[in-house]
């Protein structure tokens, strides 16, 4: 049995890897609470539901994503090499958690999203606030932001997964080329 403060995060743990395993239908809370070494009535002390399971593990995995992508960000630089730099980190993070890759990616595209939005964490604002900063003055093209996001970070994500599947093997030049191709897309 895990002891103390730890509960928490080994419910959010298992609960993660079984999410990314078998779903969010295929993961009952029951097999949550014996992946994490925990009583079933121990998940219903720090969480009213699965839903709310759900949205805090988003929050989480959203947050050690942006804040890691974001990480080190030199906002003298200019928008090419910023975009870039993100660009290459978001795709060496995918690449390095698939399990949070394949959470994330079902989180985005199921009704929790639609139903109920989490508020932005901190990092996420500040991804927002360089792109209207960017559009603002004219260095990327003025488009909905989720758009930007699909032809920048969406392209990353995709080329991970593939990587991850063991589909696709690209090298530092090549990633390189493709940041300043998802660049040239976006740029004025």
């Amino acid at each position: 049995m895990v002891q103390g403060q730890g509960k928490q995060e080994a419910i959010l743990q298992a609960a993660l890897a079984l999410l990314a395993e078998r779903g969010f239908h295929g993961t009952p809370m029951s097999l949550v609470a014996q992946r994490a070494g925990v009583s079933p009535g121990t998940i219903y002390h720090y969480f009213t539901s699965k839903e709310e399971l759900i949205r805090v593990l988003f929050q989480q995995v959203k947050a050690d994503f942006s804040q890691t992508v974001l990480a080190g960000m030199t906002l003298s630089s200019p928008a090419a090499t910023q975009l870039k730099q993100i660009w290459l980190r978001a795709f060496a993070y995918y690449c390095a958690h698939p399990q949070e890759a394949a959470f994330l990616e079902q989180y985005e595209t199921s009704p929790y999203l639609q139903e109920d939005p989490v508020k932005p964490e901190a990092t996420a604002v500040v991804w927002y606030q360089l792109i209207h900063n960017y559009q603002a003055n004219g260095l990327i093209k003025t488009m909905p932001i989720p758009v930007l996001y699909e032809l920048t970070l969406g392209v990353a994500i995709r080329l991970a997964r593939q990587h991850n599947a063991g589909h696709l093997t690209l090298d530092k030049k090549t990633l390189a080329q493709v940041a300043d191709i998802c660049w040239q897309s976006v740029k004025a």
